[in-house]
């Protein structure tokens, strides 16, 4: 069994590590031209005001399922699925920034060769999976 935690534990920590390298590679390329970042903008400001929209939504269903869990099981339950929540909307969030964020140095990267592109894309979307698999 302390195996089977010890290596979850270091799967987790590698997926983290890589969402971070991924976060770091996107953020280091080239934004591309003054319009490309412009509508970078725009995706990016239409993106964050659904996930703030969701957030507020969400937290009404959270609370009260939360509280279901209280009077049916034990507080710990709860708790725990307050937690998760939270983290997972954490994760929603990172996610939605990276990718967005990866928008614009995708499309500067296509002016030059569609691997290059596939490569700056993939890293962008990968934060969120592998944040949520950390």
């Amino acid at each position: 069994m302390a195996l089977a935690i010890g290596i979850a534990a270091l799967v987790s920590v590698v997926a983290l590590v890589w969402a971070a390298y991924a976060n770091w590679y996107v953020a280091r390329r080239d934004r591309g031209t003054k319009r490309m970042q412009e509508i970078q903008g725009y995706i990016r400001g239409g993106a964050i005001t659904f996930m703030i929209e969701e957030a507020k939504h969400m937290s009404i269903a959270i609370l009260a399922i939360g509280i279901l869990l209280w009077i049916l099981f034990y507080w710990e339950v709860a708790v725990a699925f307050w937690i998760g929540s939270i983290f997972s909307m954490a994760a929603g969030f990172i996610g939605m920034n990276a990718a967005t964020l990866a928008n614009g140095p995708t499309t500067q990267a296509a002016r030059r060769s569609v691997r290059e592109a596939l490569k700056v894309a993939f890293s962008g979307g990968s934060v969120m999976g592998m944040g949520v698999a950390g």
